[in-house]
């Protein structure tokens, strides 16, 4: 019996043992199987140069709009040059000026202007001389050196023998100035506001030409896509845009936690440049104007032959792309937001 019972413990402690990792296994298993996947949000790769450019995309993540139409951001910025990333790929889509893209279009980059999250994102040609003697102009190189040449072409100055300059951002521009290493500059509206005082200039310096007062020179902050990413998400591209009309909306109705958000997003910059910044865009998206217009293309295109005349003859229907504001204004979205 003893000798039995040896034998027959043994046994029932491996049978057990077994039965016991069995379960274990069975119910780790089961509930793998009831875990629901995760889902993986579309992504959309955003690139800007200037701040204001990007106001609106803050407050889309602020207030988790793009959450809402399930969408993951991601946002680069670059000191110069948006179009070139753009262009190349790295990122699906950006937010600025459209005649610096439809510069880059003329020369074979395929882009499209979708549409309008800001009316005119500020520019200001300065100087303390005439136009009939500014002979050296300060820029930032790049694609944004064609939109001062149209500019200066507007204010009648002769750009056949100007010198450009180039600095790398507004503040430097300015010292240039007032050093009278230029005779001229062309800086964002935002910036000059900010710095003016700053660099300490006086009032000889004067505003020669401010897009206010300039209809061809009002640049809105458009929405430019890369053809190909457009083509294969358009339904992406369409929330994406949704998401930045709501925030300007939102934006419209908010002025005063507009401002409060976007001093404690950029805390590294001075509250009252923030401001600045902040009051120029709200001023700026009212009566928005979000529908690409052949009329403005046509503007546009005129500032760009200023500087490359071959420009002349691109068919500006080319880069306009109504798809996207087509879509919401047959579903009723835009009659939401009173927008065109």
């Amino acid at each position: 019996m003893k000798k039995g019972l040896k034998i027959i413990l043994p046994l029932l402690f491996v049978v057990i043992i077994g039965s016991l990792f069995f379960i274990k296994n069975s119910n780790t298993n089961t509930l793998s199987a009831q875990k629901p996947p995760e889902t993986v949000k579309p992504k959309i790769t955003l690139v800007y140069s200037l701040r204001v450019n990007q106001l609106p995309v803050a407050i889309a993540f602020e207030k988790g709009l793009f959450d809402k139409y399930n969408l993951q951001v991601e946002t680069t910025q670059v000191i110069t040059n948006s179009v070139s990333v753009l262009s190349s790929g790295k990122a699906d889509v950006s937010l600025g000026s459209p005649n610096i893209s439809l510069t880059s279009v003329t020369q074979g980059s395929e882009l499209s202007w979708i549409g309008n999250v800001n009316n005119d994102q500020g520019t200001v040609l300065v100087s303390t001389k005439t136009p009939a003697n500014i002979k050296t102009v300060g820029v930032i190189s790049g694609p944004s050196k064609v939109q001062t040449i149209g500019l200066l072409d507007l204010i009648k100055v002769n750009t056949e023998n100007l010198i450009y300059q180039n600095f790398s951002d507004g503040k430097t521009k300015l010292t240039a100035l007032k050093e009278k290493q230029v005779d001229a500059i062309h800086i964002a509206k935002p910036d000059w506001l900010i710095f003016k005082e700053k660099a300490g200039l006086s009032d000889e310096y004067k505003v020669l030409l401010d897009s206010a007062s300039y209809k061809e020179a009002q640049m809105p902050v458009s929405i430019i896509v890369r053809n190909e990413f457009l083509k294969n998400n358009p339904q992406i591209v369409e929330n994406f845009t949704k998401a930045l009309i709501e925030a300007d909306y939102w934006i419209k109705n908010n002025k005063e936690e507009f401002i409060s958000i976007l001093q404690k997003r950029y805390a590294d910059v001075p509250p009252e440049d923030i401001k600045i910044e902040a009051e120029l865009y709200f001023a700026n998206i009212q009566n928005l104007e979000f529908s690409p217009t052949q009329e403005k293309g046509k503007e546009m295109l005129k500032l760009v032959t200023a500087a490359n005349p071959k420009a002349k003859d691109y068919d500006i229907n080319n880069f306009i792309n109504t798809g996207i504001a087509d879509s919401l204004k047959s579903s009723g979205f835009l009659d939401q937001y009173n927008l065109n």
